[in-house]
This record gives structure tokens, C-alpha cells and sequence, in this order.
């Protein structure tokens, strides 16, 4: 029965979205009083649900009504014009909007997801054993309670669907607090069950298949327009599962505290996420920004990589889009090479054609469409997530903090590699000192990380960097000349 319904539901949402924006939704009248007492007499399973098909140039809308008396469903088929026109001017000539409701085509999908949850979610149980459910409490179950019990049962490709078709409805955790990564809710829950499962596996076959789907997940719909709260719930959630189990490698390097090319290997394709320009005057505007002016950045990086095509043999670029552009989508130039010192020369030289074109120019010349920067995805995440359990996670986390301040030295200009704040560097060596049981202003690296050489072979030269890394203030303090409000000074991590 609930698939039928999804499959009705499927079949209107398709026959809608042949007509033009403007009318893709439903009219449902309010019921009469005479209605209402025969609902309360027979109460129904599953409210009235309309579903339709599309074949040649016919539209044609089916309802299906499930009674709770044992009673055979009743199907009705009409012209979906006919029966669009006829509720329409039923409305109209009511003269009050009071007496219909709009039924619009996203929330026809969503009630898809929904009838497909339940039908997942029923046939879950009845693999497990477990006793059926009423079938009124399963027609009647909100939104977070289906998706507790898909992911109980460990069916997360059906929980990644109801989460995101009922993201308004899934944005607070079961405790009733909004999401966050220590207690994530909707999309982000299901990453972080994947990654319990997938650190908490019996086998390593079962391991491996949890982290490809992870993966998925992950690179499908960790984007910017939601602070890559993906993938720093699953790191949050394998590190609470397995705290000395380090993380998997495609998982650090995939949230880019330094591009991979320079920090792990010279084969690694280059990564560079593209930003609209807006003209002066206007909202900035990254992952949410206007979607024309996101289209035209997109049209300008396009028109570079086709002149740059033929300039190179042994690396090429191409620009992938992922989502929708100006409403949570974003946009990255990725360049692949051979492996060979001539592919890694050619895609340096990719890289700093596709810099030079963003950068502006004099004040003659005009603004660029887009700006790049080096693809990072919320890397301070993966810091915050290591130090909650830095006794077993100290190496890595200062590995961390030691690439995202060589990558801010790179490119003193680029301020979205500043991910490092005081407030980490703060609390990271306040950890460190207290594993050498001393105060954070006398941490030394002669002195290393009791326990933990791996650890203390990072730590020399994680401090020399962060020496580093907080001298750029001074310095650009120094060069403008004593700015206002001085930044808050640091004492330097003595080697």
C-alpha cells in the first residue's frame, strides 16, 4: 500500500512538472461537515493522496483512498487539466481562500519520501523480527522518528533521502537542540551513523562498503551552504566510536587544511574552489549568492579553461558544478596530471593562469567575474574534533595545525587560508603543556610528548610554523602603520 501511494506520488510530481512553473500545484478543497463526521466514523490509514501520469500529450490524475474498515481502496482516474480547471474555478467562485489549501509540487515529493521512509522502515522491521507496528501509529510517525528507525536498521540510503526531502523538519537533534557536530541533526546524522558504523564494524569488508558510502555522502552534499556539516559530524562521531583508531586518510585529506599537491603527494590533483565577484555596492555573495552572478563566474572560468586546453598536454582542467548554483551549490576547478615533472610544471601553470585571471587588475581595468581560492572544507573542524580526544589524536592534530599555517605562509594574500585561529592555537598547546606538565608560555620542543614519539617528532616543527603564522599580523600591522585596535598579541612557542 505505501508504495503504491509513493508510486502515485511519483507519477503527479512527474505529470506536474510538465506544466509551466506557475501551475505546478494542487487545490484541495476544505471538506465538508458531512465529510468530516465520515473521517471520525472511518478514520483513514493514510489521507486522500493524488498521483498522476503523463502519456503523449494526455495528463491524467489518480487518487486513491485507503480506508481503515478492511474496505478495497477506491481509485478515480480524470484528465489532469480537467480536474485541475474544475478545482480551480470550484475555488474561485467560493470567493474564499479558506476553503483550499495549496498542495505544491515540493511537497508532493516530500510526501513521496515520506510513503517510500514508512515502506523501507516496515519491511527494516520485518527482516529484523521485530513486532509490526499499528499501522495507524506508522501512517502518523513524524519525520524523526522515521529516520531513527531507518538508521537503526541501518538503511541509510533511504535515510539520506527522507532527511534531505524533510531537511525543515529534521533541523534539530532528538535531544531538541539544533544540530551541531558533537549532536548532529537530518543529513548530517545520517553521515555520522555511517561513520559509527563504519569505525565500530566487525569486519573490514563491512568497514570498507560503510566508508564508501560515507564518502558519497559526503563529496553528494557537503558543500559550503551548510559548513561542510557533513563531514565534521562523521569525524566527530568515528573519533567518539574509536578514539585511538586514527581516521582514515581520504577522510583527513578531504577536508584541505593545505591542498594536497604540496602536503602529501606531487601526483595529487590540484583543487580550486570558484567564488562570484559582485559589483560594488552589492551583498557578497559565496555559496548563497545570486545565482546570475554565480553563472557568470562560471561562463568566465569556462571560456578560460577552453583557451587554456590547447596550451597543454600533460595536464588538463575542467570545471565541475555540483548542487545549484546561487542556492547551496558551488563550483571547483580540479587539474589532473600524469604524475611526470612535465604534468606537474603544466598544471602549476594551469594554476596560476586560473589565479592570474581572477586577481584584479589596475583600477582601469575591469573586475573580475570570479575569485579561487585552494578548495578547504572546514578544516578547523577536524582540529576541533582531534582535540577532544588528543591523547590519542596529538600527532594528527598537530600535523593539522602545522599545514594550515605553512599554506597561510604560501599565500600571505589569501585570507581564506586563515583558518587558524588564536583561540586553537590557544587550546592546542594548552593540551601540549599539559601532557609535559607545565604551562603553556614554557611548552618546549626539547621536551616532546611523553608517550607519544609521534607526537613529538611534530612538535618542533609545528611550532616553528605557528611562530610564523602569528607573525603575519605583526607584520601587516606593522606595514599599516599601527592599526586602531591592535590584534591580540601571542607569546611566541619557543623551540
Amino acid at each position: 500500500l505505501l508504495v503504491r501511494q509513493a508510486g502515485a506520488l511519483a507519477a503527479c510530481a512527474a505529470a506536474l512538472e510538465q506544466l509551466p512553473p506557475c501551475q505546478r500545484y494542487l487545490q484541495l478543497a476544505a471538506p465538508s461537515r458531512a465529510e468530516e463526521v465520515v473521517r471520525e466514523a472511518r478514520p483513514l490509514l493514510l489521507d486522500t493522496m493524488g498521483g498522476g501520469s503523463a502519456g503523449g500529450e494526455t495528463h491524467t490524475l489518480v487518487y486513491r483512498e485507503y480506508f481503515g474498515d478492511g474496505a478495497a481502496p477506491r481509485t478515480r482516474t480524470e484528465r489532469l487539466d480537467a480536474t485541475l480547471a474544475s478545482l480551480r474555478e470550484h475555488v474561485a467562485a467560493a470567493g474564499s481562500p479558506c476553503l483550499a489549501s495549496h498542495l505544491q509540487l515540493a511537497h508532493i515529493r516530500t510526501l513521496r519520501q515520506t510513503a517510500l521512509a514508512r515502506a523501507t522502515l516496515l519491511d527494516a522491521q520485518r527482516c529484523a523480527g521485530d513486532p509490526p507496528p499499528s499501522p495507524l501509529a506508522l501512517a502518523q510517525a513524524p519525520p524523526h522518528l522515521l529516520l531513527d528507525g531507518l538508521l537503526r536498521h541501518a538503511r541509510f540510503d533511504q535515510a539520506a533521502s527522507l532527511a534531505l526531502a524533510c531537511a525543515s523538519a529534521l533541523q534539530r537533534h532528538p535531544n531538541g537542540d539544533f544540530g551541531s557536530a558533537g549532536h548532529p541533526s537530518g543529513i548530517a546524522r545520517v553521515a555520522a551513523e555511517l561513520a559509527k558504523h563504519a569505525s565500530s564494524a566487525d569486519s573490514e569488508a563491512t568497514a570498507t562498503s560503510r566508508w564508501r558510502q560515507l564518502r558519497t555522502l559526503l563529496l553528494a552534499h557537503d558543500c559550503e551552504a551548510n559548513n561542510f556539516a557533513l563531514s565534521a559530524a562523521a569525524a566527530h562521531a568515528a573519533l567518539s566510536v574509536a578514539p585511538s583508531t586514527p581516521l582514515p586518510i581520504w577522510l583527513i585529506d578531504y577536508f584541505g587544511a593545505a591542498p594536497l599537491h604540496l602536503a602529501r603527494d606531487p601526483s595529487e590533483p590540484i583543487e580550486l574552489s570558484i567564488l562570484p565577484r559582485t559589483p560594488a555596492g552589492q551583498r557578497p555573495s559565496g555559496a548563497l549568492g545570486p545565482a546570475d552572478a554565480h553563472n557568470h563566474a562560471v561562463r568566465a572560468v569556462t571560456s578560460l579553461i577552453e583557451a587554456l586546453r590547447s596550451q597543454q598536454a600533460a595536464a588538463v582542467a575542467a570545471l565541475h558544478v555540483s548542487g545549484t548554483l546561487g542556492c547551496g551549490g558551488e563550483a571547483h576547478v580540479r587539474i589532473v596530471h600524469d604524475g611526470g615533472p612535465a604534468g606537474a610544471a603544466q598544471a602549476e601553470e594551469l594554476r596560476e593562469a586560473v589565479e592570474a585571471a581572477a586577481r584584479p587588475g589596475e583600477e582601469d581595468d575591469p573586475t573580475p567575474a570570479f575569485s579561487c581560492h585552494a578548495r578547504r572544507r572546514n578544516p578547523a573542524a577536524l582540529c576541533r574534533a582531534l582535540l577532544l580526544h588528543e591523547r590519542t589524536q596529538m600527532a594528527e592534530l598537530l600535523r593539522q595545525l602545522r599545514l594550515g599555517c605553512d599554506d597561510a605562509l604560501r599565500d600571505p594574500s589569501d585570507h581564506t587560508a586563515r583558518w587558524v585561529t588564536p583561540g586553537l592555537i590557544d587550546a592546542t598547546f594548552a593540551a601540549v603543556a599539559k601532557r609535559q606538565g607545565t604551562s603553556p608560555e614554557t611548552v618546549s620542543a626539547a621536551v616532546g610528548i611523553p608517550g607519544d614519539p609521534l607526537a613529538a617528532a611534530e612538535l618542533a616543527p609545528t611550532m616553528e610554523a605557528v611562530d610564523r603564522y602569528l607573525s603575519l599580523d605583526t607584520a601587516a600591522g606593522a606595514a599599516a602603520g599601527a592599526a586602531a585596535e591592535p590584534a591580540p598579541s601571542h607569546p611566541p612557542y619557543h623551540v
